[in-house]
């Protein structure tokens, strides 16, 4: 009879023992399973970030050279529109320059003379440094990343002024880039840029 009864306990035990079994198999299973789908769930989030700060960053690069190259227009249409104000009559021109640098008199303050602060402007291109300087006096101010800058000097019939004191209009061709590369654009060596063309006509170079 205890014979019978240790048996039957034997074969009541064994299949505890077999499901335990199974399910610690089927746990680790599950588990490596698990760290599996996660790790390529992680891996799709950080692709996921990554593209999408690049793609911010790429957009903010943009966002800063269109309003650089706002900024750098905005300040010489004001700057060319005082060129030549001159109302003791004195002998000078009110633009002259070349191609990469455009200087601007006014002779603001009236006393005969356009050399005070902001009376004598000179915008100059540094393409070696990809900068654009704006001196006017003591104070100064520099614009990075300026791929090219290009300024034409026209008569009142359009046509190529050939002395200053025929300069009726300045046309402006300014390009700003990124300052940093993006390998997915295959152009300009993966600078994105920028350009404004615009054409000034300075009202006190007509009197």
């Amino acid at each position: 009879m205890q014979g019978t009864n240790r048996h039957a306990t034997r074969a009541q035990s064994s299949p505890i023992s077999a499901r335990l079994r199974l399910e610690g198999g089927v746990t680790l299973l599950t588990l490596m399973i698990g760290l599996a789908v996660g790790s390529i769930v992680l891996a799709g989030i950080y692709t996921t970030f990554t593209m999408q700060a690049n793609a911010y960053l790429r957009e903010q690069q943009l966002v800063d050279v269109q309003q650089t190259v706002r900024l750098v227009k905005s300040m010489m249409i004001r700057d060319l529109q005082r060129a030549g104000y001159n109302p003791t009559r004195a002998g000078f021109s009110g633009v002259t320059g070349n191609a990469t640098q455009v200087q601007i008199l006014a002779d603001v303050d009236g006393d005969g003379s356009p050399t005070g602060q902001n009376e004598n402007i000179t915008y100059a291109y540094d393409a070696g440094s990809s900068l654009l300087l704006r001196n006017a006096g003591a104070a100064g101010t520099q614009f990075s990343n300026i791929q090219a800058f290009t300024a034409t000097y026209l008569d009142n019939a359009g046509n190529t002024a050939a002395v200053p004191a025929d300069i009726r209009h300045v046309h402006l061709s300014i390009t700003a880039r990124t300052a940093l590369s993006d390998p997915n654009y295959p152009l300009n060596d993966g600078y994105r840029s920028v350009t404004f063309q615009f054409r000034v006509a300075p009202r006190n170079l007509a009197l």
